[in-house]
């Protein structure tokens, strides 16, 4: 049969003009590896959330979440006046909790048999490939909500919201500064800046449904998403059917938490006698932790 042409993501060696051959791509793992982590960065918003924590050693991480019940923006005793020759008052910084986070070993893998090989079926690396990088992308995306969710309903980071699609049904004669979507993401960073924290929420996680009431306020203003959203101090946002409908998480870029990895995503492939076929396999180590839920906040209730 005739080859398959593979333009993306793998592009075809020059000895090869327009076509890559299957026995190409099972000798470069590494080049496999690195386009299903281009595929699959093209796709998730976990890295939107999380800031890059680095590695991870002896199978955990240690990280500090902040004080409950008082800021830790301020020492915990006031400043004090100090008389001439008088020895200065001792003070003290305001200590979290220390907390232990463990990563988890995800991985799969998938099978080219010696007839696929054979025949140059490189649709089937060029299938598999993105259904890797889709998988990966889903499963990281299930841990962040996870994550976030763990932390806002431990921490009680909700604040309640009106419906977003009877805002979108409003007219711009009917419509005002407390009956819009931006009224409820105003009272959020306002909730935020009376907590003294030094947070301010810019970002966001929505669903589509929130999404498409958002484009029809936008549209009856005759502006955009981006602009309806930046005018009340949102610079980032993403819909994800992963995140529930009904509810929008309010975030500060870089400061919820940290993404570690012990293990980068990896790939081999091997040789199986029993079943004459390679395996391409994969593999990585990701751990995600919220360190700071002062700086997050979900809009419940907007529907």
């Amino acid at each position: 049969m005739p080859a398959a042409p593979l333009t993306y993501p793998l592009g075809p060696p020059s000895v090869s003009g327009t076509t890559v051959t299957v026995d190409v791509l099972l000798n470069r793992p590494g080049a496999i590896t690195r386009d299903i982590a281009r595929l699959a960065d093209q796709k998730f918003f976990a890295k939107m959330v999380f800031s890059d924590a680095g590695g991870i050693e002896g199978g955990a991480l240690l990280f500090e979440l902040p004080p409950s019940t008082t800021t830790d923006l301020y020492m915990a005793n006031a400043i004090q006046e100090v008389a001439p020759g008088e020895e200065f008052p001792i003070n003290a910084p305001n200590r979290g909790v220390p907390v232990i986070g463990k990563p988890r070993k995800l991985g799969t893998k998938w099978e080219v048999t010696k007839e696929a090989n054979k025949r140059n079926n490189t649709l089937t690396i060029s299938n598999a490939m993105t259904q890797t990088a889709n998988t990966i992308a889903l499963t990281l995306d299930a841990m962040a909500v996870s994550v976030l969710a763990t932390a806002i309903t431990a921490n009680s980071r909700t604040l309640a919201g009106q419906s977003w699609a009877t805002a979108a049904a409003v007219t711009n004669l009917n419509a005002s500064g407390t009956n819009m979507p931006t009224s409820d993401l105003l009272s959020a960073r306002k909730a935020i800046e009376l907590e003294l924290r030094g947070q301010n929420l810019d970002s966001a996680l929505i669903h589509p449904n929130q999404e498409l009431s958002l484009g029809q306020i936008a549209t009856r203003m005759g502006t955009s998403i981006d602009a309806l959203l930046g005018s009340v101090g949102i610079k980032n946002w993403f819909a994800s059917p992963r995140i529930t409908a009904g509810t929008a998480t309010l975030y500060e870029a870089g400061q919820v938490g940290g993404w570690a990895t012990e293990f980068p995503l990896v790939g081999v492939i091997y040789w199986d006698e029993k079943t004459e076929s390679w395996w391409y396999q994969w593999s990585v180590s990701p751990l995600m932790f919220v360190d700071n839920p002062y700086a997050v906040l979900q809009l419940t209730g907007i529907a």
